[in-house]
């Protein structure tokens, strides 16, 4: 384990432990947004061709509201996919790129811009696993891509009687893969609904 993962798990083991702590102190103040999302994820095209480039994604999340603290925590899990058909000297091949990401870390609100929306920025740790698959007439072939990274993000949120509609736009780093010379960084765009408890 590299010294960069042993401060992203601490960093979310201690993170946790004081959400836990903050949480039995504020319990029946604490503010609860379970949303579910759609996005597109862009990945560094130079590392993977166009179509992988472009993945599909869907995922869910919640952002807890602790008073004592002057930002939400946030979580969520992201699904990703794509595919491309090739053709070399006349075989046809099948690439897939598919897996998740786990993304925590802090949102923060800013006055509302008009009176139901707000802006809001946001940043953390996210971890991702992903399968790399390749398809040759009957043979195949899996690389694992297991890496832990940064992101941030910027977006608005409309919120009305409970109910919130976002938008946002994230971006993930992650280092290149030693072997392939391959990485998982890219950027998203994402439309979120949720309902806050």
């Amino acid at each position: 384990m590299t010294n960069f993962h042993r401060v992203a798990r601490h960093t979310a083991l201690i993170g946790g432990v004081a959400l836990l702590g903050l949480c039995s102190l504020n319990a029946t103040a604490i503010g609860v947004d379970v949303k579910g999302f759609y996005t597109t994820k862009s990945l560094d095209k130079g590392d993977w061709g166009s179509d992988l480039a472009t993945q599909s994604a869907y995922g869910v999340g919640v952002d807890v509201d602790v008073p004592v603290l002057p930002f939400d925590i946030t979580a969520a899990m992201i699904f990703l996919n794509s595919s491309e058909e090739r053709t070399v000297n006349g075989v046809k091949q099948t690439h897939e790129l598919s897996g998740r990401e786990l993304q925590l870390g802090i949102l923060k609100g800013f006055a509302p811009l008009v009176e139901v929306i707000r802006p809001y920025l946001g940043g953390g740790i996210t971890n991702s696993s992903m399968d790399y698959t390749v398809e040759i007439g009957n043979d195949k072939t899996t690389k694992e891509y297991n890496d832990t990274g940064y992101w941030g993000s910027a977006g608005v949120q409309v919120n009305f009687a409970g109910l919130q509609l976002s938008y946002d736009i994230r971006r993930a780093f992650y280092p290149e893969d030693s072997e392939t010379k391959r990485g998982l960084s890219g950027s998203y765009q994402s439309f979120t609904f949720g309902y806050r408890f």
